[in-house]
């Protein structure tokens, strides 16, 4: 069954849209950061007379300072792009009865469970591989230099969640907020399927979790607690970033998305 949803992901227009939409923000990301970039190691002058230390890929790339405005417009896109990917495939099939045959073929169970983790992976992929790909393309164009804790231009303090690990072991530390990435793009893609038992139309659940995110993010906003919101520490380039906000939420999302799976299976009249 986990198959055959795979195939079908697979060859749903809709995950290469998601997916083009996130590698044009990305590759726009490119532009900005390497043209930046590059526009200061040419200035060899400036950076001797002024003893700035050299940018490289740690602080050029999509997620690297969040000063140009795709690193922020793809952060705010997250969770519509893990969503559009395959988010309303359990939507599309109860409409147009297509679940009533699985359900009846397989049963429930396995039709949920193939729906929920191939929304998961499908969601997480499509937000972590253009990332991925900015990564590289970085590094076709900007060396990857040391980082240097004593400059001023990296984000990553001691008071970010794994900002010791940024400092001896780069790669490391950006490999983990990526599946930190994946997983939160995996469970906003996920939140789509509960959305269905609310939602008359599709794109009602296209861009629901995209407005719970950002609601979220305002309401953190005006009650002073900014730090805490998804927006801020999904790039992992954040001055604060803290572990019970990143893995306190993720905790609550996978609870929620898995007592809805649960009643599904158990409860849910097809």
């Amino acid at each position: 069954m986990l198959k055959i949803t795979f195939k079908r992901a697979l060859k749903n227009k809709r995950i290469w849209i998601a997916f083009g939409i996130g590698l044009i923000v990305s590759m726009l990301g490119l532009y900005y950061g390497v043209k930046n970039s590059i526009g200061w190691l040419n200035d060899i002058s400036y950076i001797d007379e002024y003893h700035v230390f050299p940018p490289g890929l740690f602080n050029t790339w999509l997620f690297g300072l969040m000063v140009y405005w795709p690193s922020n417009v793809y952060v705010y896109l997250f969770p519509l792009i893990a969503v559009i990917a395959f988010g309303r495939t359990v939507f599309d099939d109860k409409k147009s009865g297509y679940i009533k045959n699985m359900v009846l073929k397989v049963g429930k169970k396995k039709y949920y469970t193939s729906m929920y983790l191939t929304t998961f992976i499908i969601g997480g992929a499509v937000v972590v591989v253009p990332l991925i790909l900015n990564i590289l393309g970085t590094m076709l164009f900007v060396p990857v230099l040391p980082v240097e804790p004593s400059t001023v231009f990296y984000a990553q303090r001691n008071t970010t969640l794994f900002g010791v690990i940024f400092y001896s072991h780069p790669f490391v530390y950006t490999a983990i907020y990526l599946i930190i990435d994946f997983i939160y793009a995996g469970l906003f893609a996920c939140l789509g399927i509960l959305l269905v038992d609310i939602c008359d139309y599709g794109y009602m659940i296209d861009i629901g979790p995209f407005f719970i995110v950002l609601f979220i993010n305002s309401l953190m906003s005006i009650i002073g607690l900014e730090d805490h919101s998804p927006y801020r520490f999904l790039t992992g380039s954040e001055f604060r970033i803290y572990g019970i906000s990143v893995f306190g939420e993720m905790l609550l999302l996978i609870l929620i998305v898995g007592i809805h799976y649960l009643w599904k299976i158990k409860k849910d009249e097809i």
